[in-house]
């Protein structure tokens, strides 16, 4: 989950992975702040590190248009 979170394509699409990255998109792009505000509250450096990714690039990592 670290390594898809943070935009390295290493896993498989199945549907819970999908459904939980597509929330944390949603929850990204909708509520920025309130996510900004839990990261830090995540015990694991390398999550909290996937997740800021996360949050600084919801649309994924393609690029910029």
């Amino acid at each position: 989950m670290i390594k898809y979170f943070s935009g390295t394509d290493g896993f498989t699409d199945d549907a819970m992975m999908d459904r939980t990255f597509c929330s944390m998109r949603v929850w990204a792009v909708v509520k920025p702040n309130a996510m900004a505000d839990w990261i830090p509250s995540i015990k694991d450096e390398e999550m909290r590190k996937a997740l800021w990714w996360l949050l600084q690039n919801p649309w994924g990592w393609g690029p910029e248009e």
